[in-house]
């Protein structure tokens, strides 16, 4: 989520500079305006609506991935990378980044990438569970995909748990693959 909301500070400074120079070019003009001049209006306006439209696309992202870890029913810890401080206290880590992976109803959230589901027509399709791996296979007539991720070690009863609230917030029984 964090990937999102870097994105979404990048393209609201992008579009601030890129307006700051539309004003400043209609600042400076005089009262002619000159080819070469109104042609660098136009790619300034056109590259600003551009970054408009990706802005808003990740303004969605960020509300969908704020649901997806709102209601999550499985998280993962993938990777953790943490600064060895020789000086300070030379046996304690300082973690710098956390990488989780989310899987809830509304879809997968996965190192600032969404894969989302049970949303615009796309749907879960089935969920394997094998003994290193959960497999999500989701979309809509048209197109398929499958997203893999590792299990991590649950025990059997917590599995039960997650398999059920599969099956009662998405419709779909998880199938155990055995060995």
């Amino acid at each position: 989520m964090n990937t999102i909301k870097r994105k979404i500070i990048i393209y609201i400074l992008i579009i601030f500079f890129l307006t700051a120079a539309l004003l400043q070019l209609f600042s400076l003009q005089s009262e002619k305006l000159v080819l070469h001049i109104m042609v660098l209006i136009i790619f300034i306006i056109a590259a600003d609506g551009i970054f408009i439209y990706l802005l808003i696309d990740k303004i969605n992202n960020l509300k969908i991935a704020r649901l997806i870890t709102e209601n999550f029913i499985l998280k993962v810890k993938t990777a953790v990378i943490s600064e060895i401080s020789v000086k300070e206290a030379p046996n304690k880590l300082k973690c710098l980044e956390d990488t989780e992976i989310f899987v809830s109803y509304f879809g997968i959230l996965f190192n600032g990438k969404i894969a989302k589901f049970n949303q615009d027509g796309i749907r879960l399709k089935e969920m394997a569970i094998g003994s290193d791996f959960i497999s999500f296979t989701y979309g809509n007539e048209k197109q398929m995909q499958n997203l893999r991720i590792v299990r991590p070690d649950i025990e059997p009863e917590a599995l039960n748990e997650m398999i059920n609230k599969f099956r009662f917030e998405t419709g779909i029984t998880p199938t155990i693959i055995e060995g």
